[in-house]
C-alpha cells in the first residue's frame, strides 16, 4: 500500500535592512501529522468478491464534503481505450471514518481495479491529501458452474392458490438478468430482452396457440426470483410459467435453456385484512427505538411477508433499512439503527405480494403512518463519580459525569460548566472530555472532612447544540485522615520502660497501606542521637518495629511515624505522629522470686540477680 501525506504548509519570510538589501529564508513545517488510508480491498489483493464494495478508512475525521464521485473513483483499462470509470455511489461514514464506494453492478469477474483518492480529498482543518492516493486490486476468477432450479407451485400441480411463482437456484445469480415487462408482451409474443420470467395462459376465444401474458413483477433475493401477478388468478386455470435463458448467475453462466413449467390455480378464500399495527396510524411522539409490527386476519405464507419490499418502512427521501420477522400472523419490521427524531414515516404492505396459506391477499396495498418524539435534552446519567452524597471520599479523587450522549467537548471543557466547590470557593482544577465523560482533575488534593459540590452547568450542550435543561448537582464528603489510636506501646511518655521490650508498635483507625509503612525512614526509633537498626513490619491495622538489640537503659527514646504513611485509599496522615519513652535501669523488668527456675527461692536467686543488674548476665 502506497503510504501518502498531508499538505504541508510552508512559509517564507525575509527581513530587510537598508542596502543593500539581505534576504534571510526561513522554511518551517506547519505540523500537521500524516492522513494515513486503510482501504479494502487491500492493495494487490485477489480473489475479490464481485458484489463487493471499496472502503478507504481515514485516521482523522474528514470533510464530507470532499468525498464524492469526482474525488472517489473506480477504474478498469481497456487497451485501445484506457481507463473505463465503474458506476457507483460513493457515501461517508463520519463515525466510523470511512468512505465506500458502492458498484450500481457487481464487478467483473477476473478483472483487475484501479481505485483514486484525489488530492480533493481533505480533512475537517482544511488539510488536503498531498498526492492521489490509489491501490488495485484484482476480483476472483469466474465459474463455469450452470445454475440449476427448483420451482414452486411444483410442476402439473392442481389446485393451486397461489399468489407468488417462485424459483430457487443452485447459487447465486445475477439479478439484474430477472425481469418482468408486461409492456413488451403481445398477443403472440414477449420480448425476451425485457421479460426472463414471465407467466402466461391460452387466450380464451383466441386462435389455436395464442397466450394470455399475465402483468406482475419480478424481483430477486438470496437465490430466489419470484413473480408476482398484478391481480389474482383465475381459479380451475392453467398457467404456464417460463425462465428464458436470458437467465444468468454472477459469474456470467447463464442457464443452459429456458424452463417452462404448468400448474392449475385453484379458489381462494376470503381477502386477508390488517387487524392491528403498532405503532397505531397517526401516532405522534413514537419511539426512535420502535419497531413496527402489522397483525393479519390470516396466517400468511412467510416468505411472502418477509421478502423484500413486501413490509417497507419509509421516509420522505428513502426505505429504512431493517429486518422482518414472522409468526402468529404478526409481522415485525426491526429497524437497523434508530429512527429520526421528530420525523415521519409511513409503512407499506404490498397487496402484491403478501398472501395467506390459503392463497389469499390483501385487497389493496395497506398503509399508515406516525410520528417520532422530539430529541430529548442531554442529561447526565447516575451514578456519578463520587456518587451523590458519598462519604469517605478519597482526597486524590478523580470527579467524573457520564451523559446520555456525546457531548460537545468545547462547551463541556470551557471555564465555569464543570466546577467544584468545597462550600467557599470554586477549587482549582483541568476539566476534560471523552466518550460521553467528563473528568475534573484536581490540582492537587482535597481537604479531609469536608463537602464538596460539582456543578456541571446548562452551559454543556451536545453537537447539535441542544443544552442540560437544568445545572446537574451533586455533593460528597471527603475522608478523615488516617491516625494512630493511643495508647501505643510502650505508651506515650512512659517511664522505667525494659530494655527488653520485645516491640515498639502503633495502632491506626483504618487499614493502612504496608509498603507505606515498610519504607525505610517512615516508622523510626531515635535514641536521642542516632536512629536505631530495627525491623518494620505492618498487619490488622497495626504497625510493629522490632529493635534489632536490646534498647539501651536510662534513655530517652523517641518514636515517630511520617506522615507519609498512608490508608489503602492513599489518604496520608496529617502530621508526623511522635511519642516519647524512657527506659529503666538494666534491673528493671527483672522478676522477683524464682529466678533460675529450679522450683525454690532462694540465695540462688539473689545472687543471679545482682549479676543480671551489673550487666554481667543478660536478661
Amino acid at each position: 500500500m502506497k503510504k501518502k501525506k498531508v499538505f504541508s504548509e510552508n512559509f517564507v519570510f525575509n527581513t530587510a535592512f537598508l542596502i543593500p538589501v539581505i534576504f534571510v529564508f526561513f522554511t518551517f513545517n506547519a505540523g500537521y501529522a500524516a492522513i494515513s488510508v486503510t482501504p479494502n480491498p487491500a492493495d494487490n489483493a485477489t480473489g475479490v468478491a464481485l458484489d463487493s464494495v471499496i472502503t478507504a478508512t481515514f485516521s482523522e475525521k474528514m470533510d464530507p464534503s470532499t468525498i464524492m464521485e469526482g474525488t472517489f473513483l473506480v477504474t478498469i483499462y481497456a487497451a485501445g481505450i484506457g481507463d473505463i470509470p465503474v458506476s457507483g455511489e460513493v457515501t461517508y461514514d463520519e463515525a466510523a471514518k470511512k468512505a465506500t464506494f458502492k458498484p450500481r453492478n457487481l464487478l467483473d469477474a477476473d478483472t483487475q481495479y484501479f481505485v483514486k483518492m484525489t488530492t480533493l480529498v481533505g480533512d475537517l482543518a482544511g488539510n488536503f491529501l498531498e498526492t492521489d492516493y490509489e491501490w488495485e486490486f484484482n476480483t476472483q476468477i469466474g465459474d463455469t458452474y450452470k445454475p440449476l432450479i427448483s420451482v414452486s407451485p411444483a410442476k402439473n400441480a392442481v389446485k393451486i392458490c397461489a399468489a407468488i411463482i417462485t424459483a430457487t437456484f443452485s447459487e447465486e445469480m445475477d439479478g439484474s438478468s430477472i425481469q418482468a415487462d408486461h409492456t413488451a408482451f403481445d398477443e403472440m409474443f414477449v420480448d425476451p430482452s425485457k421479460n426472463t420470467f414471465y407467466l402466461s395462459t391460452p387466450k380464451e376465444g383466441g386462435e389455436f396457440g395464442s397466450l394470455e401474458y399475465i402483468p406482475g413483477k419480478a424481483a430477486y433475493s438470496n437465490k430466489v426470483a419470484t413473480f408476482t401477478p398484478n391481480e389474482p388468478l383465475k381459479p380451475d386455470t392453467k398457467y404456464s410459467a417460463s425462465i428464458t435463458s436470458g437467465v444468468k448467475d454472477i459469474a456470467g453462466n447463464y442457464l443452459p435453456s429456458g424452463y417452462k413449467w404448468s400448474f392449475t390455480a385453484g379458489t381462494c378464500g376470503s381477502p386477508i385484512t390488517v387487524v392491528s399495527v403498532v405503532p397505531p396510524k397517526k401516532a405522534l411522539d413514537v419511539s426512535v427505538n420502535s419497531t413496527v409490527s402489522v397483525t393479519f386476519s390470516q396466517e400468511l405464507q412467510a416468505s411472502t411477508i418477509t421478502a423484500p419490499g413486501a413490509f417497507t418502512l419509509l421516509t420522505l427521501l428513502e426505505n429504512v433499512e431493517g429486518t422482518v420477522t414472522y409468526s402468529n400472523k404478526t409481522a415485525v419490521f426491526k429497524p437497523s439503527a434508530p429512527l429520526n427524531y421528530d420525523s415521519s414515516y409511513t409503512v407499506k404492505i404490498s397487496s402484491s405480494m403478501i398472501q395467506s396459506l390459503s392463497g389469499s391477499r390483501l385487497q389493496t396495498d395497506y398503509v399508515w403512518s406516525f410520528f417520532t418524539e422530539s430529541e430529548p435534552p442531554p442529561a447526565v446519567v447516575p451514578p456519578t463519580q463520587p456518587p451523590a452524597d458519598a462519604t469517605d471520599v478519597a482526597i486524590k479523587a478523580t470527579i467524573r459525569a457520564t451523559f446520555t450522549e456525546e457531548m460537545w467537548e468545547p462547551a463541556i471543557t470551557a471555564s465555569g460548566t464543570f466546577k467544584v466547590n468545597d462550600g467557599s470557593e470554586d477549587i482549582e482544577g483541568r476539566v476534560s472530555y471523552k466518550d460521553k465523560t467528563a473528568t475534573f482533575t484536581l490540582a492537587e488534593p482535597l481537604r479531609y472532612g469536608t463537602r464538596y459540590t460539582a456543578t456541571i452547568t446548562t452551559d454543556a450542550q451536545d453537537p447539535d447544540g441542544n443544552h442540560l435543561e437544568a445545572d446537574y448537582v451533586w455533593s460528597f464528603t471527603t475522608t478523615t485522615p488516617p491516625r494512630a489510636v493511643p495508647p501505643t506501646q510502650p505508651p506515650a511518655d512512659a517511664k522505667n520502660v525494659s530494655v527488653s521490650l520485645p516491640v515498639i508498635t502503633a495502632v491506626f483507625s483504618k487499614e493502612m497501606k504496608e509498603t507505606s509503612l515498610l519504607t525505610p525512614g517512615v516508622f523510626t526509633v531515635n535514641d536521642g542521637s542516632t536512629d536505631i537498626a530495627g525491623t518494620v513490619s505492618y498487619s490488622n491495622k497495626t504497625a510493629a518495629f522490632k529493635p534489632a538489640k536490646s534498647l539501651e537503659p536510662d534513655t530517652l527514646y523517641t518514636a515517630a511515624i511520617k506522615k507519609n504513611a498512608c490508608d489503602l485509599a492513599g489518604n496520608a496522615l496529617e502530621a508526623d505522629y511522635v511519642w516519647k519513652f524512657t527506659t529503666g535501669s538494666t534491673c528493671s523488668g527483672v522478676k522477683k522470686g524464682d529466678i533460675n527456675n529450679d522450683g525454690d527461692t532462694d540465695i540462688l536467686d539473689l545472687v543471679l540477680a545482682i549479676q543480671i543488674c551489673a550487666g554481667n548476665i543478660p536478661f
